[in-house]
């Protein structure tokens, strides 16, 4: 079933009996009808509701957590959203911030040869995607140190078969979702890593503000990995995209504010297809305007 159109499609697909709803306990028999005597349908309907079952209560208790609904009936390779910390070489190992060990895991280790995929890589992947793009197509195999094409349908119930994958993103007001966001879904390579296009180093920023701060300034340069997602963005003709042409010749004021306007309108889509509510999507939108403030007033640029 697809909800939306365009940029806003999600498909869902519903799988029956997951909550109790509502609408089992008001199924009666004809018997049961008779049976009720003097008793009216509508008190009947009631009782039954009430003492028989819980109507809803799972769908219900999910709503309220803001949980998503989107159950599968298929088999789903889990993916990890990488961060792309600022690494240092110390005593021959890289080190976050010059301090931590770097995260030793499949899909840590499937990043880093996403980085780089121009040698890595087979011909049936194009260096223009993205790692999410890439990783519907491709999986790291632990066994060869190596990527290696996703396979799809061998056999009905076969176990190497993988019909899709979910990426599991951090709490969207934690500092390094936007970090997350963009490692997943903007297209880059090792040059850009390097660049540190997605995190700062400490001092070039905030401590809350290290990766928006990184985004936002490879959206404004003119060779930035952001900034190639925008153009590639705008070439295909969405109205949604219709404000961003503007970005080749904008001031450094406006292109700040267009590269933030589109690094929110992106994870807002992301959001929506992980079944945020309303309430959730406006503290996210609080959430941007304030790092974005934290970020200016780092700058010097902040006005009021």
């Amino acid at each position: 079933m697809q909800c939306g159109e365009h940029v806003d499609a999600a498909c869902l697909n519903y799988v029956c009996g997951y909550a109790s709803k509502a609408s089992y306990a008001l199924a009666f028999k004809s018997s049961e009808y008779k049976s009720a005597g003097i008793l009216e349908h509508t008190w009947l309907s009631t009782h039954r509701l009430l003492t028989k079952r819980a109507p809803l209560l799972p769908a219900m208790a999910a709503d309220l957590c803001q949980l998503p609904l989107m159950v599968y009936s298929f088999q789903l390779t889990p993916l990890y959203a990488p961060v792309p910390h600022y690494v240092e070489l110390v005593n021959g190992q890289y080190l976050i911030d010059g301090q931590k060990q770097q995260p030793q895991h499949a899909d840590r280790f499937f990043y880093h040869q996403y980085l780089r995929r121009a040698e890595k890589l087979g011909s049936w992947t194009h260096t223009s995607m993205s790692f999410l793009e890439v990783a519907r197509v491709a999986r790291y195999d632990g066994a060869k140190d190596a990527i290696v094409p996703r396979v799809f349908g061998r056999g009905r119930y076969a176990a190497a078969t993988t019909c899709s994958i979910g990426v599991r993103f951090v709490f969207e007001l934690l500092a390094f979702c936007v970090g997350q966001w963009c490692a997943t879904s903007i297209p880059h390579a090792h040059v850009q890593f390097v660049r540190w296009e997605f995190c700062c180093s400490p001092g070039e920023a905030p401590e809350g503000a290290r990766m928006y701060r990184a985004a936002r300034l490879s959206g404004t340069n003119a060779d930035g990995a952001v900034r190639a997602a925008i153009r590639a963005s705008v070439a295909t003709g969405l109205p949604e995209y219709s404000e961003y042409p503007a970005l080749e010749a904008a001031g450094p004021d406006e292109a700040r504010r267009l590269v933030h306007q589109y690094l929110r309108q992106r994870m807002i889509w992301g959001l929506r297809v992980r079944c945020a509510k309303d309430d959730r999507i406006a503290t996210f939108v609080y959430h941007m305007h304030g790092v974005r403030c934290l970020a200016d007033a780092f700058e010097g640029v902040l006005t009021v």
